[in-house]
């Protein structure tokens, strides 16, 4: 909604917005929910339409008293070019937020979890079944497991998109459980492009050359297998003695991945710190004998 308040000057959505939320406060606009399910993840839609006070009013007019914020007067050519940049990261905050309720539904059911029993399961999630709750009740002990809970999305060897992190309180297993929930999406991976090749050379996008003992001599380049639907959502409790940990692997289609495997292109965090710490004892030590 846009509409102009005096001559040569207008009010922005986010001010109209605020204004139609108090003339459903003064039951002028009455506003319905509309409940329903797509793809086994649920979803509201809101409904206005005029109420019969706001019938009455409209045929009597009179003045109404809103409360009004000063900061969003200025609009068009003398808006506040500085908010820019807080009015694009508020909506940036917002995104993957549709998930959540989906994600709440899984963490309350034990059904759907499966204990993480090797180091396969959190590096290369989402190749089972999906929707998948992947669950640890201790990080300390899963295999290759560093000091920090941090090692469970960095020797993740999908080639994540850009991450966003929110926290909120889950109800899971009966408790309120204050939680850091990090959703990215798959972006795909790279294959040989060479015709005919039979090694199904597959690799992170992030990688630029083509090593596959086909066709690397030929200069064959490589080629990316597209957009992936499968989100992969990390969930960590924000108290640090609290050990458990969660992946949740969904699609909003139901599909998996759309490509194979990748071959490893990371070095596990833990063999990163066991490195370190041989070099800080001796320093003289090789690249071979490490």
């Amino acid at each position: 909604m846009h509409r102009p308040h005096k001559k040569g000057i207008s009010h922005e959505r986010n001010y109209w917005q605020r204004v139609l939320k108090q003339t459903v406060a003064l039951k002028l606009v009455d506003m319905d929910f509309n409940l329903s399910t797509f793809n086994k993840a649920p979803r509201a839609c809101r409904r206005y339409q005029l109420s019969h006070e706001g019938s009455c009013f409209s045929e009597n007019r009179s003045d109404v008293n809103v409360a009004v914020q000063t900061e969003d007067v200025n609009c068009g050519s003398n808006a506040d070019r500085n908010n820019d940049q807080t009015t694009k990261s508020r909506k940036r905050n917002g995104r993957g937020k549709h998930y959540l309720p989906f994600i709440k539904t899984l963490l309350l059911t034990r059904e759907a979890r499966e204990k993480i029993e090797n180091e396969e399961v959190y590096v290369l999630p989402g190749f089972t079944n999906l929707p998948k709750v992947l669950y640890c009740s201790d990080w300390e002990h899963l295999p290759l497991a560093s000091t920090n809970d941090s090692f469970i999305v960095k020797d993740c060897q999908l080639s994540l998109g850009p991450t966003h992190t929110t926290v909120w309180e889950l109800d899971i297993d009966g408790k309120l459980t204050k939680v850091s929930i990090r959703c990215g999406q798959c972006e795909g991976l790279k294959v040989c492009s060479g015709e005919g090749c039979n090694r199904q050379y597959i690799v992170s996008k992030f990688q630029k050359l083509n090593r596959c003992p086909e066709h690397s001599k030929k200069k064959i380049g490589l080629q990316e297998s597209g957009s992936c639907p499968v989100n992969i959502v990390y969930v960590t409790p924000k108290n640090i003695a609290n050990k458990q940990g969660w992946i949740v692997t969904l699609s909003l289609d139901g599909s998996g991945h759309n490509h194979g495997k990748p071959s490893p292109h990371t070095i596990p965090i833990s063999v990163q710190e066991d490195i370190k710490a041989a070099v800080i004892v001796d320093a003289s030590k090789t690249a071979a004998d490490l």
